[in-house]
């Protein structure tokens, strides 16, 4: 049986310009602690952006 993955309800993460080509084919892009040349283009294009860098993260509680 041959599967067909097409862009559409699709999620990719990523934090490196070397996956833009994928997160430009899905349908939900998120860059997570990006390199700076990702953290602009995932800006222009309007993606979600995550930085974990920083703890505790935002809204966490033990």
């Amino acid at each position: 049986m041959e599967h067909q993955i097409t862009p559409s309800h699709t999620m990719f993460y990523s934090d490196s310009r070397n996956d833009l080509p994928l997160l430009q084919y899905v349908d939900c892009p998120v860059v997570v602690n990006p390199d700076p040349v990702l953290a602009e283009v995932a800006s222009l294009e309007g993606w979600q952006r995550l930085d974990w860098r920083t703890w505790p993260l935002p809204g966490f509680q033990l």
